[in-house]
């Protein structure tokens, strides 16, 4: 997959009339390359397959259920809340007789 930089750069080439060959060795790719990068109506993007995941399939109702929950994301925050707190809080040390 080229970057969007080089295929910006493969457009703007082919719009200053160079050809596919030029393009590749220009950009430093194969002339299918180029010639993919030109029919291509957006630049490209990396877009990960979705896998099972077989160890959460048992749970995922419960997991679904409790992030939709308004109790279960009022004790996650206050959770946070409460540990931001503790470590803001001022430390008090006795200096010792």
């Amino acid at each position: 997959m080229i970057s969007v930089e080089a295929w910006t750069t493969i457009r703007y080439l082919k719009a200053q009339g160079l050809g596919t060959r030029t393009i590749a060795k220009e950009v430093g790719v194969a002339r299918n390359t180029v010639k993919h990068a030109l029919c291509s109506e957006g630049p490209p993007k990396y877009q990960r397959q979705p896998r099972p995941n077989p160890k959460l399939e048992p749970f995922r109702e419960e997991v679904r259920q409790m992030l939709t929950n308004d109790h279960f994301k009022l004790a996650a925050a206050s959770s946070r809340n409460s540990v931001k707190g503790a470590m803001m809080a001022p430390r008090w040390h006795s200096t010792g007789p």
